[in-house]
C-alpha cells in the first residue's frame, strides 16, 4: 500500500517541529548553531529500524516551508559545535501502513529515531501517536 499525502504531510511536520525545538532550545551559540533547514528522505521499508532504505522522495524543509527536492544526497554537512548545518532526516512506513519510523540527525552525536503508530480521528483524518523512541545518539 502507498501512503496518503496527508500522512506524509504529518510526518514532514514532525521534522519541522524538530527544527523549531532545536532553534528555541539552543538559542545561545554556546553549543553551536542548530540547523535552520533540513533534507528529508522518504525511503523504502528496511528490515533494520536504523537502516536507510532506497530513496522514494525527498524534501527541503525549514520551520515553516516544505518543498520537494531531488533524491540526490546533498553535500556532506558542515559541523558547528554539536550541530550540523543541515538536519538530515529519513522516514519509512511499515508495509501495512500501521506505523511510520521517523529518524533525524542534527549533529554528529545528536539524533533520534521514533516509531509512531498511525491512527485516524473521528472525521477520518490521520494522526500519529506520541511515538516510541527506538534509538538516540
Amino acid at each position: 500500500m502507498e501512503p496518503n499525502s496527508k500522512i506524509i504531510d504529518l510526518v514532514l511536520c514532525e521534522f519541522q517541529d524538530v527544527i523549531r525545538e532545536n532553534l528555541n532550545q539552543y538559542e545561545d551559540a554556546e553549543h553551536g548553531h542548530p540547523p535552520k533547514y533540513g533534507y528529508i528522505l522518504h525511503t523504502e521499508w528496511s528490515d533494520h529500524e536504523d537502516e536507510v532504505g532506497l530513496a522514494i522522495a525527498a524534501w527541503h524543509i525549514s520551520s515553516d516551508i516544505v518543498r520537494t527536492a531531488s533524491t540526490k544526497e546533498p553535500s556532506p554537512p558542515r559541523i558547528d559545535g554539536m550541530f550540523y548545518d543541515l538536519l538530515r532526516g529519513w522516514f519509512y512506513f511499515t508495509e501495512d501502513l500501521s506505523a511510520v519510523f521517523i529518524n533525524w540527525q542534527t549533529g554528529p552525536r545528536f539524533g533520534r529515531g521514533f516509531k509512531h503508530r498511525i491512527g485516524q480521528d473521528t472525521l477520518g483524518g490521520f494522526l500519529l501517536d506520541r511515538g516510541k523512541c527506538i534509538w538516540v545518539s
